[in-house]
């Protein structure tokens, strides 16, 4: 799983930024704590979100893990998800930016990668 999960944020997370000298780089990440109701949330979110562009009643079991990267004044969140619906038990990967200011969130959803068995 977590070769899906670094495979899948690759493109998403710090395109286009640049160091000093000009060359691409990515932010430094910190890892989340899984059991965090934050964490949880932001996880149900993604799984609500999903399900309601792709018509699925997907369910968050748990978060495996997940990293937070601070960027231009957002958090952008990469959470490998443990999902379960009908047809069984899925291991799924979520990258949401929370926009919000001081304590209030703005949670957006920016993508969503299904089924990563």
């Amino acid at each position: 799983m977590s070769t899906v999960a670094a495979r899948s944020a690759t493109p998403a997370i710090g395109a286009g930024q640049k160091n000093m000298v000009g060359v691409p780089c990515v932010p430094m990440a910190s890892t989340v704590k899984r059991t965090d109701p934050g964490v949880i949330g932001i996880a149900n979110f993604a799984v609500e979100k999903y399900n309601e562009r792709n018509e699925t009643a997907l369910a968050v079991i748990n978060v495996e893990f997940g990293f937070l990267w601070p960027h231009g004044g957002h958090y952008y969140y990469m959470l490998a998800i443990i999902t379960q619906d009908d047809k069984g038990t899925h291991h799924d990967v979520a990258y949401v930016r929370d926009a919000g200011k001081s304590n209030a969130h703005a949670y957006e959803f920016m993508w969503y990668n299904h089924n990563n068995n």
